[in-house]
């Protein structure tokens, strides 16, 4: 199997009370439910399924933003359906509002496509076939795709994509993926960035990390569009 080399972070984000393993698997006498139980009751539900539809609507018709945290953490420089902030792929106005209001990074930062396995030869020119699980190789996305994979085709037509297969501990993720291309009629295909919403903070560990991440981006979001958000509009982002 291949071992991805460590990010240029130069921590993870434990708590000081967790050891790995604790944090890794979100141990649920973890210190911070009470954050967790304040921010994220209003929008919890029962079924796996209704996870999927209601993160794939906000995804595909909401212009919503979901911030993704399942299963253990991922190692290395890129999160990969464990730890990730996730938005249309086809909304190219998502780019700059990310960049400036939830990741607070340098507006020319580019962003990567997730896409089922399956879907890849319908999507890119010269991937032959091939897989990207790791989101480490650049394939020419098919004229007919640019449009609909606005927000993660560079400006020579590429992108750097992650291939999204049939492991188990993807499994909700790659059902989120189908499912917003079934609502888009587009690919099976979703923005996938890093969840980490603070200058110099490496992704997220733990489900408290997660909640003041997310609470940080949305402390400082503003409705995109402009002008004062409406109750659509902020339901959309709580997601």
């Amino acid at each position: 199997d291949f071992f991805f080399p460590p990010s240029s972070d130069v921590s993870f984000d434990f708590d000081d009370d967790d050891d790995q393993e604790g944090a890794a698997a979100a141990a649920p006498e973890e210190e911070g439910d009470d954050l967790l139980h304040e921010w994220l009751v209003p929008v919890l539900v029962k079924e796996e399924e209704e996870v999927v539809e209601a993160c794939a609507r906000s995804i595909a018709s909401d212009g919503g933003i979901v911030f993704w945290f399942e299963g253990r953490s991922e190692f290395g420089p890129r999160a990969l359906g464990h730890r990730s902030i996730l938005a249309s792929a086809a909304d190219a106005g998502v780019v700059d509002y990310v960049n400036a209001y939830v990741k607070c990074r340098e507006d020319f930062r580019p962003f990567a496509p997730a896409v089922l396995r399956e879907a890849v030869d319908d999507v890119f020119d010269d991937s032959n076939d091939g897989e990207s699980p790791y989101m480490s190789k650049v394939w020419q996305v098919k004229p007919g795709m640019r449009a609909k994979l606005a927000a993660c085709t560079h400006v020579d037509g590429s992108a750097r994509a992650q291939t999204v297969g049939n492991r188990p501990d993807l499994a909700r993720y790659r059902a989120l993926l189908l499912r917003v291309g079934e609502l888009t009629d587009g690919p099976p295909a979703v923005l996938d960035t890093s969840f980490n919403t603070k200058k110099a903070d490496p992704i997220v560990e733990t489900r408290t990390g997660a909640v003041s991440s997310f609470v940080a981006a949305a402390a400082r979001r503003p409705a995109r569009g402009g002008g004062g958000g409406g109750e659509k509009d902020d339901q959309n982002r709580k997601r």
